[in-house]
């Protein structure tokens, strides 16, 4: 939607990344010693930014506003920051409670399964997308922050009840 040429598009997917693999390694032990407020206010904080840098882009799709090249690439590496600690982490600290040694594996590996074919038809409706048409990946885009703002609700209310 920036008009990137293959190889700067590519990059891009690969700055998502590493905004993952960066919230990820500074921010998972981090995470799982905070109390129930600290999850809490982590998951609204870096969920928030995930909703906003997708419902920029997904602006920037539509023409509403008009964004540099570099600034998306920014956004993107932006949204895997903020999105791979609350998507990650918390799952895996629940599969771990509720699985014991015995078990964990199993529950991570549903939900990676379940996870990796959520991204499997993603990736195949972004592969669907006219390049050129930027108002194509407006529908990619509304995904992205709507999968944010379902999981900074869920995640919020599960913190909120749970014991």
């Amino acid at each position: 939607c920036f008009g990137l040429s293959s190889a700067l598009a590519a990059k891009t997917g690969s700055l998502y990344a590493l905004g993952c693999l960066f919230s990820v390694s500074v921010g998972s032990k981090r995470y799982s010693t905070l109390s129930r407020r600290g999850k809490i206010a982590a998951n609204i904080i870096q969920l928030g930014t995930a909703t906003l840098s997708a419902l920029v882009m997904l602006l920037h799709c539509r023409g509403t506003i008009s964004l540099a090249p570099y600034f998306g690439m920014f956004l993107m590496f932006v949204w895997g920051a903020s999105f791979a600690v609350p998507f990650y982490i918390p799952s895996s600290m629940f599969a771990l409670e509720k699985g014991g040694k015995e078990s964990s594996a199993i529950i991570s590996d549903c939900f990676d399964f379940f996870g990796f074919l959520c991204l499997a038809g993603f990736n195949g409706l972004a592969a669907s997308i006219q390049q050129d048409v930027m108002m194509g990946w407006s529908r990619c885009f509304g995904i992205l922050a709507s999968c944010s703002a379902t999981s900074l609700i869920c995640l919020t209310l599960l913190e909120l009840i749970s014991d």
